[in-house]
């Protein structure tokens, strides 16, 4: 399912793709300080976001951190919850009032036993 032709649509919604199969050193951190333009008092201007490959990520030193924030998004949490927070100033990411989708060619071994608020969809 090419995740473009979700984008293109559904005009009407602002979301953002990540593509995490191209993440390296210190892509988590851009990752948040972009998310952090479009958040204010604990709403996102994004609709939902788009993670691809997330069965991909080979991030270095941050690879645990991105493999956290797909988990925490799928769970629906928002990021403050668990005391997770990537947004400067320590700001939450809003997951659980934006829309989520993630694509993989198969179940990630970080995912396995975690608890998840999502709907699995195998094409």
């Amino acid at each position: 399912m090419p995740l473009e032709e979700i984008e293109g649509a559904l005009p009407d919604l602002y979301l953002k793709k990540f593509d995490l199969a191209d993440c390296k050193d210190g892509d988590f951190n851009r990752i948040g300080q972009h998310l952090g333009q479009y958040i204010s008092d604990g709403k996102c201007v994004s609709d939902g976001l788009l993670f691809d490959n997330i069965d991909c990520i080979n991030a270095g030193k941050d690879t645990e951190d991105l493999q956290t924030m797909v988990w925490q998004s799928l769970k629906r949490d928002d990021s403050d919850m668990c005391g997770y927070s990537i947004l400067p100033f320590g700001d939450a990411i809003p997951f659980d009032k934006m829309m989520i989708a993630a694509r993989c060619k198969e179940k990630p071994d970080y995912l396995k036993d975690k608890s998840l608020l999502t709907h699995i969809i195998e094409v």
